[in-house]
């Protein structure tokens, strides 16, 4: 038994808490937990040779937090947690089986989850119980199963067998076996040596020159009471078959009904006796249950267990966790190793039973925890104190320079580090750092327990507060509180830290700090705690066409001031939102020490401002105008002012990432928080096609990928339409879609009007990848050359455009459907500028109908320089290159234009109307400031970007001005930003 000592205390322990991942599971998972020691101690002696023990004993303990099995097949008897205990200034106490015995497994609800790893049980619910005393848990029927060690000798040989009954029925009881006899526990089933099975023979207590190697000792002969042997077949000499010898006397009886089942005679007896080796075996085939009384050394397991197939059981229902093992590695290094499957929740416990190897004050022992994946460092169990007595204030408070402010109305809490070291104890002083002073004596009290104390306050000096006659009260649980203290920062700067020290009699100085120096500031934050919610992109509010559930909301966004008063009015701020993510809801968790028209602001007129600001934001970001609030509290006796709110948002079909919210204005720093990511619900995967114009059955040699982001994502009836942009190239009804056989996904297809879809009939089982392969195409034979792109609309875009914005423009948006004539801002659809676009040079067309001529001079523009590469001429530019708003490479059209060869003479620009023509053998080109449109010998063709003049000159996009040159090699290095046209030409 551990042995009790005594120590001098103080009165509250402490916990010390560090999260860490607390073992690894094998290959077969993996399970994550936090490590904390609970009821730390904080000593200023250890007595009785430094040991740690008791039932205050600090306890570490490990709670999981996740437990991912990935591999489901194996057998859980197979899932091994082990992880590696480290002391410093510390050893363990104890066996390795005595450690193994303090470990303790509850589950949240704080049940015993130890139990027997049983995987060939049969589904029932019958208990059975293999214990030492023949009792047991008993089944449905009340009948209890005991399975017993037997022996005999015969021809100077030992047989040992098992068996195994019901009362009443060739039953032998345990508790009737003389001791050693049976399997003992903490004994093992093999290995029981043939000295230790003749120990316990009948044998010796009866005549030990007889001949008894026919018969068999026997308990409770024919439930008579009696103990003896049984005759198994005549000798001829000491007995017949069936004759009884009891242990004292001799009791005839004519029967042989004792012998075990089947077994009339020794021959068919030692046929059917089990070795011990085959004990294992034999109770498999007799209950098609295992039992393990393994009680081997370092080995904990428990021997009661419910009959279900493959599953954990033991001293409840819940039991799922199997053996204990410890391996002491070194005096002060244990490995832990646990067989079984854990769950979120569960709590495995270690009693910290140790002695300590130095303790002189100041001195801690710790624990350390090794896994395979992360360690846990130093967790603190005991501490030897040098200082009697403790100072701590439950929160600090915020100070502005030349502000005062009251310290934490909790007060400050000065308490016995020692039992007993504030007794006599007659005067605290409490003294401020420099840079700060108390303001007043008036109003600081002192309490302990629920009681104020009769003692004088006084202001020594400025920066002193001094308590007196404390000695003639009563101190409750060694703890005084003051309250009511107020300091001000006098010439302490932005970034200081207030500290009391504490003096209680002569006893040693302690400090606390209370209170910091901040500027007046506003501070954005969000729970560092939560994990950032993953959102669809390109789908709505109510996910329509996915199965994903989430509610598109943020995490909790706040908006707080560092000091009263330091959120102005008188200037309005923005709420800035990522270019292509929109908001659809806003919800006010909290707002608390605003003012407006002279009361209390109401979350109902924070959700006013919120609409209004995303109207005056143009539904793009929150604009708020000058005075949304009238105030804000500044009582420096108050909290400073905050506002927590959490948006719902949508964001356009591509978009992904974080979702950084913003927050600037004129009178607060900008800043911005990660309050949601996004990510796409499909992948499409395309490459360019170099075609020649052909107009029908021009075939498509490569495939559209189109890839499911998780299994089962589409929903049943989403569809998917691919379409070539301008409609000047169309799809013929010849295409072939095919879903990957993993994913059990079923499809129906249509191809009509140039498009291919294909809707979702059943959802998958694994992600699913559809591919469109066997494409052809019609080509209007009049189409300019250059890239066309593959457009993807879907069942979730036509949703996303019709979803309501928060802050709707007209009234009747609540009603209306999309598309209908409706004043302002209301839809998605009525403000995103996104693209369908799923590949930009889906088909690039390399040859026109009516122009044959082809640039094939390589021209190299690196973006930002003053110079463009002709072939090997170096021109030098007056405007460079650029990377515009949007994110195109602008490129000089006539400086392009005339480094491929085309005249000067024939690079135009009208200035009236803004507009540049280029005259390139049988086309004629032109383009017009500002607009997204481009015309080749009058047809229209759509730009991604609008012509746009810098310093006098026009530039547009790289990729359309290659079109309208009908220049197909085009790359971009962006690592050298740099555009080169007719890089591989020679």
């Amino acid at each position: 038994m551990k042995k009790f000592i005594s120590f001098v205390m103080a009165a509250a322990m402490v916990a010390s808490l560090a999260p860490a991942t607390a073992f690894a599971v094998s290959n077969n998972g993996e399970v994550k937990a936090t490590a904390s020691i609970i009821n730390a101690w904080s000593v200023s002696e250890v007595g009785n040779d430094g040991e740690i023990s008791g039932e205050d004993a600090p306890e570490l303990q490990l709670k999981i937090t996740s437990a991912d099995y990935k591999q489901t097949s194996v057998s859980a008897d197979q899932i091994e947690a082990k992880f590696t205990l480290t002391l410093d200034n510390a050893e363990w106490l104890g066996t390795e089986k005595e450690i193994a015995d303090s470990i303790s497994i509850e589950d949240e609800d704080h049940y015993d989850i130890i139990g027997t790893w049983n995987p060939n049980a049969t589904a029932a619910t019958e208990t059975y119980s293999y214990t030492t005393d023949g009792t047991g848990d008993g089944s449905s029927s009340g009948a209890t199963i005991v399975a017993n060690w037997k022996s005999t000798t015969a021809s100077n040989q030992t047989y040992g067998y098992w068996e195994i009954g019901t009362e009443g029925t060739n039953f032998v009881s345990i508790d009737s076996v003389v001791e050693g006899l049976a399997v003992q526990e903490g004994e093992e089933i093999t290995g029981k040596g043939v000295d230790e099975q003749k120990e316990a023979l009948f044998y010796q207590t009866v005549d030990a020159s007889a001949d008894y190697s026919k018969w068999l000792e026997v308990t409770n002969w024919n439930n008579t009471g009696k103990d003896g042997w049984v005759c198994a077949e005549n000798d001829g000499t000491y007995g017949s078959a069936g004759e009884f010898k009891a242990l004292t006397g001799t009791n005839t009886e004519d029967t042989t009904s004792g012998l075990p089942a089947n077994v009339q005679n020794f021959s068919e007896l030692k046929a059917a006796v089990y070795t011990a080796e085959d004990v294992e075996t034999a109770l498999d085939s007799a209950l098609d249950t295992s039992v393990t009384t393994s009680y081997d050394y370092g080995v904990r397991t428990l021997t009661s267990q419910t009959a279900a197939k493959g599953a954990y059981t033991g001293g409840n229902a819940n039991g799922r966790v199997g053996d204990i093992t410890v391996d002491k590695i070194d005096d002060d290094v244990i490995e832990v190793t646990i067989h079984g499957k854990f769950s979120v929740g569960d709590v495995i416990a270690v009693n910290m039973d140790t002695v300590m190897t130095k303790t002189s004050v100041n001195k801690t022992a710790t624990v350390s925890i090794e896994s395979d994946l992360v360690d846990a460092d130093d967790l603190v169990f005991v501490s030897i104190k040098e200082q009697a007595v403790e100072a701590s204030i439950k929160k600090t408070v915020n100070v502005a320079e030349e502000e005062m402010v009251d310290l934490y109305s909790g007060g400050l809490v000065i308490k016995e580090a020692v039992d007993g070291s504030l007794d006599g104890v007659d005067e605290i002083t409490l003294e401020l750092n420099k840079g700060f002073e108390f303001t007043t004596a008036n109003g600081v009290t002192v309490e302990s327990g629920s009681t104020e104390l009769n003692v004088d306050v006084d202001l020594e000096d400025d920066d002193t507060l001094v308590i007196t006659d404390l000695s003639a009260n009563t101190i409750v649980d060694g703890k005084i509180t003051v309250k009511g203290i107020e300091i001000e920062a006098t010439s302490a700067s932005t970034g200081d830290i207030a500290t009391i020290t504490v003096k209680a009699g002569t006893m040693d100085k302690v400090k606390v700090e209370v209170a910091e120096v901040v500027d007046y500031e506003v501070v954005m934050s969000v729970d560092e705690d939560e994990d950032v919610p993953v959102i669809y992109s390109g789908v709505d509010a109510d996910n329509t066409g996915i199965t994903d559930d989430s509610d598109h909301e943020t995490l909790e966004i706040t908006l707080e001031e560092s000091f009263p008063g330091a959120w102005s009015s008188r200037q309005g701020f923005t709420i800035t939102i990522p270019e292509g993510v929109y908001v659809t809801d806003v919800e006010i968790v909290n707002q608390e020490n605003f003012f407006q028209d002279g009361d209390d602001m109401t979350d109902a007129e924070w959700e006013e401002a919120f609409e209004e600001a995303y109207q005056d934001g143009d539904h793009l970001n929150f604009e708020f105008a000058k005075r949304v609030f009238d105030d804000v509290d500044t009582d420096l006796n108050e909290d400073p002012a905050s506002l927590t709110f959490v948006l719902t948002l949508v964001a356009d079909p591509g978009f992904e990432g974080d979702v950084e919210i913003g927050f600037e204005g004129s009178l607060v720093e900008s800043q911005s928080v990660v309050a949601a990511t996004f990510v796409s619900p499909y992948t499409v995967t395309a490459e360019q096609n170099d075609l020649k114009i052909d107009s029908r059955y021009t075939e498509i040699p490569t495939d559209i990928v189109v890839t499911e982001a998780a299994d089962g994502l589409w929903e049943k009836g989403a569809e998917f339409t691919f379409q070539i942009e301008k409609e000047l190239i169309s799809f013929e009804d010849d295409a072939t879609f095919t879903a990957d056989e993993d994913s059990d996904m079923e499809l129906k297809t249509t191809q009509s009007g140039g498009t291919l879809t294909f809707e979702v009939k059943s959802t998958s089982d694994e992600a699913a990848s559809v591919t469109i392969s066997d494409m052809e195409l019609y080509m209007d034979r009049n189409i300019p050359t250059g890239a066309y792109a593959l457009e993807l609309y879907t069942t979730m875009s036509d949703a996303y455009e019709a979803q309501l914005l928060y802050a709707y423009d007209d009234t009747d948006a609540a009603t209306a459907d999309y598309g209908d004539d409706l004043d302002g801002d209301n839809f998605v659809g009525d403000i995103t500028d996104y693209s369908n676009v799923v590949k930009d040079s889906f088909i690039n067309v390399i040859t026109g109908t009516t122009d044959g001529a082809m640039f094939t001079t390589k021209v190299v523009v690196p973006v930002g320089e003053n110079y463009l590469i002709s072939g090997d001429t170096q021109i030098e530019l007056d405007v460079p290159a650029y990377i515009n708003a949007d994110g195109y490479t602008m490129l000089p059209v006539r400086a392009v234009s005339t480094a491929l060869g085309i005249d000067n003479n024939s690079v135009l620009w009208d200035q009236d109307s803004k507009t540049v023509t280029i005259l390139y053998g049988q086309r004629i080109i032109s383009m017009t400031y500002g607009q997204k449109v481009m015309y080749v010998n009058g047809q229209a063709i759509a730009t991604s970007s609008a012509v746009e003049i810098t310093d006098d000159r026009a530039f547009l996009p790289m990729r359309d001005l290659a079109t309208a040159l009908g220049i197909t090699d085009i790359t971009w290095d962006d690592t050298t930003k740099t555009a080169t046209l007719n890089g591989g030409e020679a």
